[in-house]
């Protein structure tokens, strides 16, 4: 898988980033562009057009971070999105004109993906939901664990553990939309295919049924490795993200590094999420203060 690829051979320039976010940034839209910074040459290529380069960085800045569909009308809205459209397909059609080779970045991949009957707006539309995966939710899961460590955390905890306990508590993905394909039941309702069935992580993750403390964040539950069949972040079954792996060992990683080298400080004016298609923590300030090594170090 490209992205696994990437995040392996590219580990080594997460610690300049997060360097970056010392001693102060603002939070969630510190974490998104974090992660997209890391992520754009897997996803637009090395060496992008002008044009393609300054459409995707507008993307993320208008559509991705939270509450910024908010601050344009509909109307901008409608006239972005058909630009953002018609320069994607262009680059698509472009890349697909070109002698195969090996998939250089998501976009390749999504370029000759493409069957005879596929359109160029329906793959902008599948590279567009890859972005706002890798940049939003990856972003996202960011912001809530250090938000979390931030504000309730005493003692240092795995970052294993403080992620999927962030994801427990506030899943990015909050609920998922499936039609039948065909006619059963489900509990006492009669599900049939023209009708959609809304799953709901967020209450799933909080059942106390499944749960202890279910309302509390404790990364220590994680280390028994318990509550797996109530934990659902990422969907379930075959239609489940294929890119979960990346998006929990990219957030572990960059988790640890914060965790290991700084002091946390959180200053948030309020607790509420930020409620959309995701799950997006609330606007926060994060201060890092490094820890100081002993001396003679």
């Amino acid at each position: 898988m490209l992205l696994r690829r990437y995040t392996h051979d590219h580990a080594d320039e997460l610690p300049a980033l997060v360097a970056r976010l010392a001693p102060g940034s603002v939070w969630p839209d510190a974490g998104n562009r974090l992660v997209y910074e890391h992520f754009r040459p897997a996803l637009i290529g090395d060496a992008p057009s002008a044009t393609l380069r300054e459409t995707v960085d507008q993307v993320v800045e208008r559509a991705v971070l939270a509450g910024a569909r908010g601050r344009c009308s509909r109307l901008a809205r409608h006239r972005f999105r058909a630009r953002v459209t018609r320069i994607l397909c262009a680059e698509l059609a472009a890349r697909r004109a070109r002698p195969s080779a090996k998939p250089a970045d998501l976009l390749d991949v999504v370029a000759h993906a493409a069957t005879g009957r596929t359109r160029d707006a329906d793959l902008a539309e599948v590279f567009l939901s890859c972005l706002f995966a890798v940049a939003g939710s990856v972003g996202f899961l960011l912001g809530w664990s250090l938000y979390l460590v931030g504000t309730t955390v005493s003692e240092p905890a795995h970052p294993a553990w403080v992620v999927r306990e962030a994801l427990r508590l506030w899943p990015v993905a909050w609920q998922f939309g499936r039609t039948p394909s065909r006619e059963h039941q489900l509990a006492a309702l009669t599900v049939k295919p023209t009708d959609e069935v809304v799953v709901c992580s967020y209450l799933v993750h909080r059942d106390p049924a499944h749960w202890s403390e279910p309302d509390e964040f404790l990364p220590g539950r994680w280390a028994s490795g318990t509550g797996q069949e109530a934990f659902i972040p990422f969907g379930w079954g075959p239609h489940a993200c294929t890119g979960a792996g990346v998006a929990t060992q990219v957030t572990e990683t960059l988790v640890g590094l914060i965790t290991s080298a700084y002091r946390l400080d959180v200053a948030a004016p309020s607790s509420q999420p930020q409620v959309s298609a995701a799950l997006a923590p609330p606007w926060f300030h994060l201060r890092l203060d490094p820890f100081s090594l002993p001396e003679g170090r």
